[in-house]
């Protein structure tokens, strides 16, 4: 067949094709979503994706740090698109997962801000997030904040009414 001719019999074919979406950078990506279950479907699968792209920064930074001398480490720092808590917090994260302090399944689903959020509780208080039941697969930021919050406030309470009975 002349190219011609393979040109049209191709494009009989792609228009039976479901309709595709294409970026800016001309990258032919999935049929687009229709139904709610194909969105959620999706977005998890791309969520997920993050997740294990931040886990690998993590990994990555802490290795330049263990390896990089401090000049060198400064020159990655200004080089990334990260500040430098978001680069700590990362780090922290990461370790906190490879230490066994987070379970693993966490940094899958809920992120490397939540992981740091439950690794930066001391000891005592991240064993009560999760007696709690604070620190599981899907847990969100906010409610590790929240029970920090509130586990707080009910210690500044308890040391409150011991001055006060003291006095």
């Amino acid at each position: 067949l002349s190219p011609a001719a393979r040109k049209e019999a191709l494009s009989e074919v792609v228009r039976e094709l479901p309709a595709i979406r294409s970026t800016h950078h001309g990258e032919v990506l999935a049929p687009e979503p229709a139904t709610v279950d194909e969105f959620a479907d999706e977005i998890n699968r791309l969520y997920s994706e993050v997740q294990n792209t931040f886990m690998r920064i993590g990994a990555l930074l802490e290795r330049a740090e263990q390896t990089l001398s401090a000049e060198e480490y400064q020159a990655l720092a200004e080089r990334v698109p990260l500040k430098k808590a978001a680069r700590s917090q990362l780090r922290q994260a990461y370790r906190a997962i490879e230490d066994g302090v987070v379970p693993r399944e966490l940094a899958k689903n809920s992120g490397y801000t939540t992981v740091y959020a439950i690794a930066s509780l001391p000891p005592d208080e991240r064993q009560q997030a999760i007696e709690a039941g604070i620190v599981r697969p899907d847990t969100r930021r906010e409610e590790v904040l929240k029970f920090r919050r509130e586990i707080r406030a009910s210690r500044d309470d308890g040391d409150r009414l011991a001055r006060l009975k003291a006095e």
